[in-house]
């Protein structure tokens, strides 16, 4: 965030200084896992969540990980988290970020078409389901996001189709998946490694 906020402000004409603790991108951004994902990038309190965290709770996975406390603080937040979890919160951040991210792709190629040297990939994410119930949560994400006014374009596949995308998967044991076309990686080290070196850095 420091690196690319320093590279636009330079770019306006901004004399700026980054402090670092330590080396460039030595960080958090290296535990970051560098995936740019309009296509599946939606808020985590929805309707259920709560369920899926308690069934996670005793059979372990799932995108909420609960685990009980009577410390009133952690009581305060899972109060809270419930309050928020409703379809109407959720589809009002489901916009917000939609409208966030509408521009993301787009300042990455301007980096890329500005000399900036880093490592992206454009071949899209690839979700696998081993059940038709897993497979049809993507659909109706999917669903929702076109609804309210996404444009990115995924895919539907069979086993065999998602096998073929990526060879490690065992077709026998998948539902199928989705291809979300639109999403990319970006190796995060080699951007701020690519920021850092980049002519504009010479003014901070």
């Amino acid at each position: 965030m420091g690196l690319c906020c320093a590279y636009e402000l330079s770019r306006a004409g901004a004399q700026v200084i980054v402090l670092e603790r330590g080396g460039v991108g030595q960080g958090a951004s290296r535990g970051n896992t560098g995936w740019v994902c309009p296509s599946f990038s939606y808020p985590l309190p929805a309707p259920g969540i709560i369920g899926e965290g308690v069934r996670g709770m005793l059979r372990g996975g799932g995108p909420l990980a609960i685990r009980p406390s009577l410390d009133p603080t952690f009581v305060r937040w899972l109060l809270g988290f419930r309050r928020s979890a409703t379809r109407e919160r959720w589809e009002h951040g489901v916009r917000a970020l939609i409208a966030l991210n509408s521009h993301t792709l787009a300042l990455f190629d301007s980096y890329t078409a500005a000399g900036v040297e880093f490592e992206m990939h454009s071949s899209g994410l690839l979700l696998v389901a081993t059940t038709a119930a897993g497979l049809g949560s993507y659909a109706a994400v999917f669903s929702d996001l076109r609804a309210f006014g996404f444009e990115g374009e995924s895919i539907q596949l069979g086993p065999d189709e998602a096998k073929a995308l990526e060879p490690a998967l065992a077709a026998e044991r998948l539902a199928g998946g989705v291809h979300a076309l639109v999403d990319r990686y970006v190796r995060p080290e080699s951007l701020l490694d690519g920021l850092a070196k980049h002519p504009t850095a010479e003014s901070r």
